[in-house]
């Protein structure tokens, strides 16, 4: 479900709703990880996969307190914003943007990899570009689409069918193969494998975290029952530990490390459990089983790809909604109202990421946003958890020690500590994800700093802007030229807003002609002083800064253009019909007191029955006397103000 096609009153989602997301992007990791851990860490794959499984039941266990019971969508961006601030909320998903992108990318070259194990053409360079260009233009298009139904109950179908294969595949493999021994044996740590390449080794398996962030991001929708957290959390942790691990020790078992190399990180790197499949029972049953390995991988890994998009676009959504990126970035479809503009770009940059098809090199990449990203929501848990200040958990993680009213959440700090380490260590042995992960990260937040800064609003503080705001109306233009008084005041990104909504939109004569909105600051110089009075250093000051903010958040509609000016008049409503008559507007949007009546969203109105209702002295002065369109802007509710005003 698109984050602005929810219903009224979203049908919640259970469990077995969101295994299909977790699974998608965590346990189908395994089908190209395997091959990478295995490059490195030789002998230690399955203790590696082990220990990546413990990790994964820290983040897991800290991904749930913070969010579960939470009525917003954004993963760990939205996290960090409830702990710290505006700023390391949306570093923080900045990142996981990234690792979104990485992790379409590598699935879709993975995908190619696994189907090219069956159809030998697609191992050529060029045509595994195209055949990992192809499975991301269907899940982009698919997401821009909307995740439906039909779509959702598919998603499950393939993650509980790979489930399965993973398991068949598993249990054949004890039966034939399965030999500890033979692996430990290979093991002389230090020399094979070297204490780097295990280091470098458990900074891959993170690959799997990315299904907390997707399953996280359905936060509004999720309703699990406080005790059931524990069990399901439990559970699905178990489940990737258990299948993970356990297909690790048959693929060490079926294809040995010999002279310190294991065929898994060489000629099966990019189709690892094809390798092993193949390999279980060479003369028997392990061709047919290659087969159907391969297009379960091919299926998971586009599964995978898809949770990814979806996941990424709720998070564009969440920062557009908090501006932390333009409102265009979060442009959302009249169609199908997903933010399709985000979407395409996603997937722009990850079939430019995909191209080289050098899966190692973006495993180093993901790890760096996703080290980044967990370790911030460790310490955010542990922060919430100990300030008073935020509210009760709807689920509190075992081990947490009292302390005063408040708990001491033990698996967060230990998660934290091994997660900061982790991040170090992605930045010591990852050259290519220090440069571009770095790279990313600071452009990012230089950008973020300086689009604030345009708004007139604090980096650190929480903005919100309106659903409504995301979409672009499809209604016929009626205004090529408004007028909107500015006051400096919280109503002013309402006014604003409805004023670009309106001005311009899709026709096409107004268009060729250019929209335009004034946004004029009226300055009431009293009688007892000359029209032409110096103003206040203070006075201009904080009409220039209101206009600045009004023009950057006006221009953010496309086709619209904002002029600014301010102007000395005797009283505000004379100055602002005289103002309209002068410039020819064809319409004045103002903003009016909330009434009783009146309350629940932007209203539109013309003269007829409002001067009566509880509008301010100015307003009802417009109405009255104004030779033009007059249209009101209502606050949607006295709660979005008080936050306003609070910036």
């Amino acid at each position: 479900m698109t984050p602005d096609r929810q219903p009224e009153t979203p049908r919640a989602m259970g469990p077995r709703a969101v295994l299909p997301v977790v699974y998608a992007t965590s346990a189908a990791s395994i089908y190209f990880a395997l091959g990478l851990v295995a490059k490195q860490a030789l002998g230690l794959t399955p203790a590696v996969f082990l220990v990546g499984g413990l990790f994964l039941g820290l983040a897991a266990m800290s991904y749930a307190q913070a969010t579960l019971g939470q009525r917003e969508t954004g993963g760990s961006s939205f996290i960090a914003g409830m702990a710290f601030n505006e700023l390391v909320s949306f570093a923080a998903g900045w990142a996981v943007v990234l690792d979104f992108v990485v992790i379409i990318a590598i699935s879709a070259v993975s995908a190619a990899g696994y189907l090219a194990t069956i159809w030998k053409p697609l191992g050529d360079s060029g045509v595994e570009v195209l055949a990992a260009g192809l499975v991301i233009f269907w899940v982009a298009q698919g997401t821009i689409r909307g995740s439906g139904r039909i779509r959702m109950r598919m998603r499950a179908i393939v993650a509980f069918a790979d489930v399965g294969v993973q398991v068949v595949l598993l249990l054949i493999g004890l039966a034939l193969v399965m030999d500890p021994g033979a692996a430990i044996g290979t093991v002389d740590l230090g020399v094979t494998p070297k204490w780097t390449g295990v280091i470098y080794a458990l900074t891959l398996v993170t690959v799997a975290f990315s299904g907390l962030e997707a399953a996280s991001s359905l936060a509004p929708e999720i309703s699990i029952a406080k005790r059931h957290v524990g069990r399901f959390l439990g559970g699905g942790v178990l489940l990737i530990i258990l299948l993970q691990t356990g297909i690790a020790m048959i693929g060490i078992s079926a294809l040995p490390v010999t002279g310190g190399q294991t065929a898994l990180g060489g000629q099966w790197l990019k189709a690892p459990l094809v390798g092993v499949a193949k390999n279980i029972d060479p003369g028997g049953i392990g061709p047919a089983l290659g087969v159907v390995v391969a297009i379960s991988g091919f299926l998971a890994l586009t599964a995978a790809a898809s949770s990814a998009m979806f996941a990424v676009s709720r998070l564009a959504y969440a920062l557009t909604r908090h501006r932390q990126v333009p409102r265009v970035v979060g442009r959302l479809s009249d169609r199908y109202g997903t933010p399709w503009l985000i979407i395409v770009g996603v997937a722009a940059a990850a079939f430019a990421l995909a191209a080289p098809t050098d899966i190692a090199m973006l495993a180093g990449i993901y790890a760096f946003g996703a080290m980044l990203a967990i370790t911030v929501v460790h310490i955010a848990v542990v922060r919430m958890s100990l300030s008073s200040k935020f509210p009760e958990p709807n689920w509190r993680m075992p081990l947490s020690v009292p302390v005063g009213s408040r708990y001491l959440p033990i698996p967060a700090i230990a998660g934290a500590v091994t997660s900061a380490g982790a991040f170090g260590v992605v930045l010591w042995l990852h050259p290519v994800a220090r440069w571009v992960g770095g790279g990313w990260l600071l452009a990012g937040i230089a950008l973020y700093l300086i689009y604030r800064a345009l708004l007139g609003n604090s980096p650190f503080t929480r903005v919100e802007v309106p659903d409504r705001a995301l979409h672009y109306s499809s209604e016929p233009a009626q205004y090529g030229a408004m007028l909107v008084p500015i006051f400096g005041e919280a109503l002013d990104d309402e006014i604003i807003q409805t004023a670009g909504r309106l001005a311009g939109g899709n026709d096409p004569s107004l268009e060729s002609e250019g929209v335009n909105i004034e946004a004029i600051w009226f300055h009431e110089i009293p009688l007892s002083l000359p029209i032409d009075a110096p103003l206040s250093d203070e006075q201009s000051a904080t009409a220039s800064a209101s206009l600045r903010r009004a023009k950057a958040v006006g221009e953010e509609y496309e086709g619209v253009t904002v002029s600014t000016a301010q102007v000395r008049v005797r009283r505000i409503g004379e100055g602002i019909v005289s103002e309209a008559k002068r410039r020819g507007s064809e319409a004045i949007v103002v903003a009016a007191e909330p009434s009783s009546s009146l309350r629940g969203g932007a209203s539109l109105g013309g003269r007829s029955n409002l001067a009566g209702s509880s509008v301010g002295e100015i307003t009802k002065f417009v109405l009255r006397k104004a030779n033009c369109r007059v249209i009101l802007t209502f606050p949607a509710l006295e709660a979005d103000l008080g936050d306003r005003k609070a910036e």
